[in-house]
């Protein structure tokens, strides 16, 4: 999940069932929920200190299906994710990186066997083969204790 020009953006390699986010430096109403995730899902929205607690659920057992999806507009630029948990529809915890205001980018530079001997992981955080037996895609990928996303 990320906070991209002042839009939060959910690119799940999982269908998720449930989310609750927690974001520092709004209030309720600077937030603006993506129509579509409305019209099908439920949503209840809880005043934490210094922001906003937000659950999305379907009653029904409705699903946000793979892919990049918008969900919250206009945030303010001081909008900062401080928790997020997504779950599937068998109410299983899905793994989920979130990142606030990106403030550096931190350059992957490492040796091609380096790189190979790197644990890969999908989106979703399970861990899989080599890097030169992978598929098109975007991976995390775990180097001397940082995390660089990187698409293949």
């Amino acid at each position: 999940m990320d906070i991209t020009s002042h839009n939060l953006l959910m690119n799940n390699a999982d269908a998720v069932a449930a989310l609750q986010l927690t974001i520092s430096g709004v209030t309720r109403a600077q937030i603006d929920v993506n129509s579509d995730i409305l019209s099908r899902f439920s949503m209840k929205m809880a005043d934490v200190d210094g922001g906003v607690k937000i659950v999305i659920y379907s009653p029904e057992g409705r699903v946000i299906a793979p892919g990049t999806h918008e969900l919250l507009f206009g945030l303010p630029a001081s909008a900062i994710i401080t928790d997020a948990r997504l779950s599937d529809s068998n109410a299983r915890h899905l793994n989920v990186n979130y990142e606030g205001v990106v403030t550096s980018i931190d350059e992957l530079s490492i040796s091609e066997s380096e790189f190979n001997d790197a644990k890969i992981y999908d989106l979703s955080g399970r861990r899989v083969g080599k890097w030169h037996s992978l598929p098109a895609g975007i991976y995390v990928v775990n180097v001397n204790g940082k995390q660089f996303k990187v698409r293949k």
